[in-house]
């Protein structure tokens, strides 16, 4: 078990590059996987600040590997409707039904009052499912996690046509984190990086369901409520949105430089929807 608080620090590079010439990130076409409307016929209109800027090509990430970081609530006392056990077995389930074992590349990061790296680059999931558990006191440090696992992920060579992606599964609680809700975002923003929440259907309309998809949806990801029962899980949305998601990849000059606000619009199919950062780095 290795402590990721030093992390918080650390520096990284803010924003993938795509080519040499281009800055890319991804964004789920939410229906695109059963849509038959090429990709090439989107018609996006991407603005940087307010400015124009060119699309150079959008290409489908379904299929692609992923090098993850799955975030882990291991408090022996959370809120979701089955207790610690509960949690826990979400967590495995998501390893067991959205990783593929051999070919994706996962990172287990777990919280409680201290954040810890458990499990570093491991093909297999089965070695991330077996140190998930409940054995953490005190209070939840939800977005420090999301913090350092974030910049300790943006670190990491980026594998062969792998894409990075984040996965939470949590209850939203925050009691003692150093950082907040913000600097979470900015962090998820800056490294260009969805992060796909899980939390439990009873915090949905609490504030703190607010906050996790506030965090989920602000980083161009998702957040899923799940109800008391999760026997029979088979994260169906979870694994769609996957398979929607693209590289967009966008022609400089920008029009500015900084952490600046992205709008993507001008889809021409009322069937389908974009999800995306609301903000982007260019460095």
């Amino acid at each position: 078990m290795k402590s990721l608080a030093y992390l918080a620090s650390c520096c990284f590079l803010a924003v993938a590059s795509y080519a040499q010439e281009t800055t890319a990130l991804p964004i789920i076409v939410a229906g695109a996987t059963q849509s038959s409307i090429p990709v090439g016929a989107l018609n996006l209109k991407v603005e940087v600040n307010d400015k124009p800027v060119v699309v150079a090509s959008l290409t489908s990430l379904s299929g692609k590997p992923l090098q993850y970081v799955l975030i882990n609530d291991q408090r022996l006392h959370n809120q979701w409707p089955g207790g610690r056990d509960q949690q826990a077995n979400v967590a495995k389930e998501l390893l067991k039904y959205v990783v593929s074992s051999g070919s994706d590349i996962g990172t287990l990061v777990n919280y409680s009052d201290e954040v810890f790296l458990d499990v570093q680059d491991e093909r297999d999931p089965k070695k991330l499912s077996s140190q998930i558990r409940a054995t953490g006191i005190g209070p939840a440090r939800l977005y420090e996690a999301v913090v350092v696992a974030t910049k300790w992920l943006a670190k990491q060579p980026t594998a062969r046509d792998g894409r990075k992606v984040i996965f939470l599964v949590c209850d939203g609680s925050d009691t003692g984190s150093h950082v907040g809700l913000a600097d979470a975002i900015k962090a998820l923003q800056e490294a260009s990086f969805p992060i796909f929440v899980v939390a439990p259907s009873n915090s949905e309309k609490k504030e703190t369901g607010g906050y996790m998809r506030e965090l989920a949806e602000q980083s161009g990801g998702r957040a899923y409520f799940f109800g008391s029962s999760t026997r029979y899980l088979t994260f169906d949305d979870l694994k769609r949105d996957l398979a929607d998601s693209f590289l967009l990849a966008l022609n400089p000059p920008f029009p500015d430089k900084g952490f600046l606000p992205l709008r993507i619009t001008g889809l021409a199919h009322p069937q389908l929807s974009i999800s995306s950062s609301t903000r982007i780095f260019v460095p």
